[in-house]
């Protein structure tokens, strides 16, 4: 797992730190993965909250648009496990 979003390296750092997250943030600060994926929003200043699940081939099975935080881990585990 990976997240991604336009915020800075340094503001990452301290949504990491105060999340406990244990897991990487990328950041795209120029914009060039969150436009590749067609997630930025329409102005074009930060990205839609999307959910991408990627196979071991790196093909993406599954597109998770607009997501709520509740109940959403549940939705992407079940997507995950029929990779498997």
């Amino acid at each position: 797992m990976v997240g991604c979003s336009v915020d800075s390296v340094r503001s990452h750092q301290r949504f990491a730190e105060k999340q406990g997250l244990e897991f990487p943030l990328i950041s795209d600060a120029g914009k060039t993965i969150t436009s590749s994926l067609g997630v930025l929003n329409e102005r074009g200043n930060s990205a839609r909250r999307t959910t991408l699940v990627v196979d071991r081939d790196g093909i993406v099975q599954k597109i998770f648009e607009d997501v709520k935080v509740p109940g959403h881990v549940e939705k992407v585990l079940e997507a995950v496990r029929k990779l498997v």
